[in-house]
């Protein structure tokens, strides 16, 4: 039995091209564009067939029933699955590969489940582990052939390029796309959200001039020396834009770039931090925004939750020691002190997510619809426990495991509401346990 993926078969091509002497093919190929597409070549003395059943699977897959003339009395049957899960593959997809296994061991318990391919684990958020849990699979290859490869021979800038950028796009292409409402062009704005020239020639002056420009590379030092003529320029792009329900796409590009964590960088997931160089203009025209209506979220908002302006780890961090040593003035107590980080944090963005919250923390509708055009079309964690003891007596000690949900820790989102996701999503409680 051969198993291939990324055969670059399509209709066009017949089998009598790519067939093999004594061997039947299998082929699934890619229809809507090039690449991708898995076969199998099984020796035609071994009885098989496609499962009928999974053939309209949503994963680039082909499922087989082999059943060769002999085989041990403890297996009946052999499933054979090629599977290609292309970085461009979707979260979701990955409980298509469980659900397939299920159903056919449901009504084949003794069958032999061999799964092959090439799964991008890292990219599509594959956790191979529980599904050789749950289907009793055993790895047989024991370590990752090129996850921290390249996966061509790279020789110039724009395929080291083109190669980062798939990355990026790969890590949200599970999300749903963000869409505007068609009937709220009509949307009346109050005036409190339009801006003046003095508000937008205050947020230019504090630009840093040491810091690098935009995707349009105008220097931050003009934009802060002629802030005063440009101010009205930048007030009269905005309040448009807000009554319109619009954002100029010149500023919506940014320009990513890769810093290297560690030096060389030797993995393209884990080696480096993707940086964004946006619009000067952008962010001024958001901090504009955020003044209007911010105000009134923030007190809707967890009192203890410091991902917030004008509060810091620093706040975070006094708070937590005050609850510690409260606990320390009771004595005979135990504080366990569960960190988690969320992995890729500020690339994992979910807008939908940040919509709904905004929404039900009852910001305007025009608001809502400025952000949402600002954001569309657009050019696991590592967990840590601290068991802190003030136990006057040994023995006492309270081990219990701390679980984190099967699925991954949702992350945060952009647009400096960062607090408005967590507050809603992360709820933090302390719990002591008195001896």
């Amino acid at each position: 039995m051969v198993c291939i993926t990324e055969t670059w078969l399509s209709p066009a091509i017949p089998d009598n091209l790519v067939s093999l002497s004594n061997f039947n093919l299998f082929r699934n190929d890619r229809l809507v564009s090039n690449g991708g597409g898995v076969c199998a070549y099984i020796n035609s003395n071994i009885y098989c067939r496609p499962i009928e059943e999974f053939e309209n699977s949503s994963i680039e897959s082909l499922w087989l029933s082999v059943r060769p003339k002999k085989l041990p009395r403890s297996i009946s049957v052999i499933l054979l699955a090629v599977v290609y899960h292309s970085t461009a593959s979707r979260q979701t997809e990955n409980v298509e590969i469980q659900t397939n296994v299920d159903s056919f061991l449901y009504s084949h318990p003794e069958a032999l489940v061999l799964i092959t391919g090439d799964f991008n684990f890292r990219s599509t958020g594959l956790d191979a582990n529980h599904l050789k849990r749950i289907a009793g699979l055993t790895q047989i290859v024991k370590v990752a052939t090129r996850a921290d490869l390249f996966s061509d021979d790279v020789r110039n800038c724009e395929e080291l390029a083109e190669n980062f950028n798939n990355f990026l796009t790969a890590l949200t292409s599970h999300f749903d796309s963000l869409t505007l409402d068609e009937n709220q062009e009509d949307l009346e704005v109050p005036n409190d959200y339009l801006i003046d020239a003095q508000q937008i020639y205050r947020k230019l002056r504090k630009i840093k001039t040491t810091r690098s420009p935009g995707p349009d590379m105008f220097p931050n030092k003009i934009l802060k020396t002629f802030a005063f003529e440009l101010a009205p320029v930048i007030s009269d792009i905005f309040n448009p834009s807000m009554t319109q329900g619009t954002f100029p796409k010149a500023l919506k590009r940014s320009i990513v770039v890769p810093v290297p964590k560690v030096l060389p960088p030797k993995s393209i997931e884990d080696d480096l931090r993707p940086i964004s160089l946006t619009s000067q203009i952008a962010k001024a025209m958001e901090d504009c925004a955020l003044d209007k209506f911010f105000p009134e979220v923030v007190n809707k908002l967890d009192t203890k939750q410091f991902a917030l302006p004008k509060k810091s780890t620093t706040h975070a961090l006094v708070y937590l020691l005050h609850s510690i040593l409260v606990a320390l003035e009771r004595g005979s107590c135990t504080a366990r002190l569960f960190f988690a980080d969320f992995k890729k944090g500020f690339d994992l963005v979910d807008h939908n997510v940040i919509i709904k919250e905004l929404t039900l923390l009852g910001t305007h509708p025009s608001i809502i619809r400025w952000i949402k055009a600002s954001l569309c079309e657009l050019n696991y964690k590592k967990c840590k426990q601290m068991l802190i003891n003030f136990l006057k007596y040994k023995g006492s000690d309270d081990e219990n495991p701390i679980y984190v949900a099967r699925k991954p820790v949702e992350t945060v989102s952009s647009f400096k509401l960062i607090g408005v996701w967590i507050s809603n999503e992360c709820h933090g409680i302390l719990m002591l346990t008195w001896y």
